[in-house]
């Protein structure tokens, strides 16, 4: 943690927002940007500037996502070359589509027809890695394909727990 720069003197439990990827191979992390050096007023209200990366478990080939103060759940996908994650601070998530070499991130709402934002559930993607279930922001328990098709509400109330093998049931 400490050679990737996801360790910081403002909040040294920054680090533990974070995910190794399921071969282990790589990880996604909080860090500050490269460089920053603010130091806030003691009577200043400040959010640091974090961000979201990708590296290899080795440190290397360290990439920048994007702005990121926190990432909650990150699910790996596309033989680890993707990442969809929640990031936010206060209040619900956007959901962020991202490839782990930083050439691109988008949010979920640009390129799918959901609307809206994460709730307090969690998200699952299919073993099929063609469609997201998730709650959103008012509870509702969707069912979102990730190639822009029409969403599905499943239930008005819902948490996402996991897929059957054959992508089908949830």
């Amino acid at each position: 943690w400490a050679q990737l720069g996801a360790r910081d003197s403002l909040w040294p439990g920054s680090w533990f927002w974070g995910e190794i990827s399921p071969s282990g191979a790589q990880v996604a992390y909080i860090r500050l940007p490269v460089g920053h050096t603010y130091t806030p007023a003691p009577d200043e209200f400040y959010l640091p500037p974090y961000e979201i990366w990708t590296a290899r478990s080795d440190g290397s080939q360290a990439s920048r996502i994007g702005r990121c103060y926190r990432a909650r759940q990150i699910i790996w996908f596309d033989q680890e070359r993707k990442i969809i994650f929640d990031c936010g601070y206060e209040g619900p998530s956007a959901v962020i589509i991202a490839s782990v070499d930083g050439s691109s991130a988008e949010y979920l709402n640009d390129v799918t027809a959901f609307r809206g934002s994460l709730g307090w559930g969690s998200m699952a993607l299919s073993p099929d890695e063609t469609i997201l279930a998730l709650t959103d922001a008012v509870g509702r328990l969707q069912i979102v394909p990730l190639d822009g098709s029409p969403i599905q509400h499943i239930a008005q109330w819902g948490v996402v727990s996991a897929w059957s093998p054959d992508s089908r049931r949830l």
